[in-house]
């Protein structure tokens, strides 16, 4: 995920499926880097990082397949 505020914390989650991913710290560039767990459910989804107000400031759409 691109787009994060550079050096801050921010939690990550799948939007349809509902997974949780927990914090994660954007590097210098505004990235997030995160590994979709094993055993994440078929389809399209997204990825979401909310700031700590709950606005989103980043997402990004793939698609899991098995």
């Amino acid at each position: 995920m691109q787009g994060a505020p550079a050096g801050q914390w921010g939690y990550v989650y799948l939007n349809r499926h509902g997974q949780r991913f927990g914090r994660f710290l954007a590097d210098t560039g505004g990235t997030v880097t995160v590994t979709v767990p094993e055993g994440t459910g078929n389809g399209l989804d997204t990825l979401v990082l909310p700031d700590k107000d709950g606005r989103r400031v980043s997402f990004g759409a793939f698609h899991v397949t098995p």
